[in-house]
Parts: C-alpha cells; sequence; structure tokens
C-alpha cells in the first residue's frame, strides 16, 4: 500500500478554473465533460497553454480519444481477444466495419470501393508480445495473484489494428495535452507509427477475467507512480502502479409524474453545461471525489456487490495497493505513457459521469472526423490511380 493523494487540492482546482479564463479553445460553453478536461490535463500543460496567445486546447479531440478507449476496451472484452487462442479459429470481426462510431449509411463519403481499402489493411493480435507479458507477469494476476489470467492491453488494441482506426487516431491533436513534460512526438508514435504498433508487451498487464470486465467497465484504474532504474547493468527497471477504485457513477435527482424524486441515471449527464466561474464547476468536483467508490463494503444490491481479495492473504482489494512490475527501462518508459493515457481518460469519464454511459459511448459529435476520414481515401485513391492533386489556386 502507498499513501493516496488528493487528486484535485481545492487550491488547484481554483487555479484551474482561473487559467481556463485565458485558455483559447474550441468550445463557446462548457459542458460537464469539458471541466473535466480541464481538470484532468497536467496543470503545467494549462500553464503553458494560458501563456501562450495562439495555443488552444482541443477539447473536441480529446472528447473523442476518450470515447475510443473507453468504446474499444468494451469491444476488445466482449470478443475476448485477450483470450489465448482456442483449438477452434475465432471469427474476426474487423474494427474497421463495426467498432468506428461512424456509420457508413451516416457517412456521405462511403463507397463499396473505400471499404475495401478500410478492410485491406488490418492486423490481429501478436500473441508472442501476448505470451511475454503473461511471462513477465509471472502467470498470475497482477492485483489477486490467481492463475489463468488474460493479457489485457492498457489502452486498447483496437485503437491502431486496422487503417481506418490507425488513420482515426493519427489525426488525433488533442491526447497529448494528457501527458505530462515527456517529449509528446515520441510518446504520440506509441499508437501512430503503424498498424499495431502498440500491440507490444509494454502496453499489457495480466488481469483475471473478472477484474478484465470491470477494467473494461471501467471500475477502477491505474496510477503510475513512477519508475526505478535498474540497478545493474543487465538488470531491468521497476514500474510501480497504484491501484484505485472510481468512485460509483452519478445519479442526478429526476421527479416523476407524480412528483415524486427519485435517482436515476440520466441521460447526456456528460454533456450537461456547467458554469465555470459561479461555483458550479468547484461544486462537480467535490461531489465526484465525495461519491462511494466501487470496491467499498456495501449491502447487497441489484447488480451485486464489486469487490475483489487477493488469493494468497484473503485480503480485500483496495485503493492505494501497489503492483511493482520488472521490465527493460525502455519497455518501462512506454508503459508508463501507456498508464497515463488511461488514468487521464478514466478521470475525465469518470468525474463527467461519462464512464459506462451508452449515449457517450454511441454519440458522434466530433463530425470532422468524417472530413478527415474522406480526405484521407481521395489522397489514397490518388495515389492508386496516380491522379495528382488539383493546383492550388493564388
Amino acid at each position: 500500500m502507498a499513501p493516496v493523494h488528493d487528486p484535485l487540492p481545492i487550491d488547484e482546482v481554483e487555479e484551474r478554473i482561473k487559467l481556463s479564463s485565458q485558455i483559447k479553445g474550441d468550445l463557446k460553453t462548457f459542458r460537464a465533460i469539458d471541466v473535466a478536461i480541464l481538470m484532468t490535463i497536467p496543470l503545467e500543460n494549462l500553464r503553458e497553454a494560458a501563456l501562450s496567445a495562439r495555443q488552444a486546447i482541443p477539447f473536441q479531440h480529446i472528447r473523442h480519444f476518450v470515447r475510443m478507449v473507453l468504446q474499444r476496451r468494451l469491444k476488445e472484452f466482449s470478443e475476448g481477444t485477450s483470450l489465448p487462442p482456442g483449438p477452434r479459429k475465432r471469427k474476426v470481426i474487423t474494427t474497421a466495419s463495426k467498432s468506428s462510431y461512424i456509420s457508413d449509411s451516416d457517412d456521405p463519403s462511403y463507397t463499396p470501393e473505400r471499404e475495401k481499402m478500410t478492410e485491406k489493411k488490418s492486423k490481429n493480435r501478436d500473441q508472442i508480445e501476448r505470451s511475454k507479458c503473461i511471462d513477465r507477469d509471472r502467470s498470475s494476476c497482477i492485483l489477486l495473484g490467481t492463475s489463468s489470467p488474460e493479457a489485457c492491453h492498457i489502452i486498447p488494441f483496437a485503437i491502431n489494428s486496422n487503417q481506418r482506426s490507425l488513420t482515426e487516431v493519427f489525426g488525433q491533436q488533442g491526447f497529448h495535452y494528457l501527458w505530462s513534460s515527456a517529449d509528446p512526438i515520441l510518446r504520440h508514435k506509441l499508437l501512430t507509427d503503424h498498424l499495431g504498433c502498440s500491440d507490444k508487451v509494454w502496453n499489457m498487464i495480466s488481469l483475471n477475467r473478472q477484474l478484465h470486465k470491470w477494467w473494461a467497465e471501467p471500475f477502477f484504474a491505474l496510477k503510475c507512480l513512477g519508475i526505478i532504474p535498474a540497478l545493474g547493468r543487465g538488470m531491468n527497471a521497476t514500474i510501480k502502479l497504484q491501484f484505485h477504485w472510481t468512485p460509483r457513477r452519478a445519479q442526478l435527482q429526476q421527479t416523476d409524474p407524480q412528483g415524486k424524486g427519485k435517482g436515476k441515471d440520466t441521460d447526456q449527464h456528460w454533456a450537461r453545461p456547467v458554469n465555470l466561474y459561479n461555483g458550479e464547476a468547484t461544486n462537480m468536483v467535490s461531489d465526484w471525489k465525495e461519491r462511494r467508490c466501487y470496491g467499498t463494503p456495501e449491502i447487497l444490491s441489484m447488480g451485486g456487490i464489486v469487490s475483489a481479495a487477493d488469493a494468497a492473504t484473503g485480503r480485500i482489494l483496495q485503493t492505494g495497493r501497489v503492483v511493482e512490475l520488472r521490465m527493460p527501462l525502455q519497455d518501462a518508459e512506454d508503459m508508463r505513457a501507456m498508464v497515463d493515457l488511461q488514468w487521464a481518460c478514466v478521470q475525465i469519464a469518470s468525474m463527467s459521469g461519462a464512464a459506462g454511459q451508452d449515449d457517450f459511448l454511441e454519440d458522434p459529435d466530433d463530425d470532422y472526423y468524417e472530413d478527415l476520414m474522406a480526405v484521407w481515401f481521395e489522397q489514397q485513391q490518388r495515389c492508386m490511380t496516380g491522379e495528382r492533386p488539383p493546383a492550388s489556386r493564388g
């Protein structure tokens, strides 16, 4: 166990709100998820953006990246891609045709030829990298010590497993804001260099089946506490990961036709407008921090209890538990980049009320991605036909 620090002290919340008034963004009004982004971006990045008159926080890009991570985590779990290959050949459902939030019928640039090009390049999961993960973690769940774990991606495999997804994530101009200090260009390449580039052991951890499901929900997150360099030549570095149950999903009080209030998960809770400057944002953060977390003892209720215990000691898995994994230093640095992204995405989704909400996972509010895809496919078709792009005017 290690001390669990307040992620957002009140003085930091106030500074973030003050900085937001100086930051040029792509928003006229703030929604709950945009406030959560402001509260999650590393403080030094916010300060830098506030000092630059031309720098804007790309809220729309960040929202979309959070959606991509949560969508494709659930997809990865439901399709069982973390399981070892069985004797029967599993039918592969390509993310090219199934995972994108843009439906073919709604995409004006869709053509059968474009669909062929999309599905032409895809990558199956690398079983060698999967085996490396299981071996590194001694064939046991890193949190509970149970046997026969699944190798789970920290940032989902489907983020770049086919050309459509790779193009989508490559066009992202926002997720590097979720990283602190380290070179964002080098880190950006960890997800965008080529098909399946993040299907590596440094983007995997071993979890048992139940924890893998809760990881996809997400009911918990991992925070990187740091890396201890190798003490001697030929020795591995140690990365320290801290376990955190996430706050339970928010419920707002709604009124039924008889005028009686009742708690219910509200539609578009994450999209509700929040005034940054009249105390609403501060109250939103306070409410999030005061919610009961998953994993805490409670009376059995509808849906059962979300809790787990260490197989060896019988102790309940609690927030603050620290896991140490040993690996080459570069792998540790790359894993830290993935864990930091995962931590930020879960914080944003949890704080805003987007976590686990179908209306968030299915909401195609990022229309500019259709334009991005159309431009990319047009470029590919020109390359195939040898056609030159039209000359610029002026």
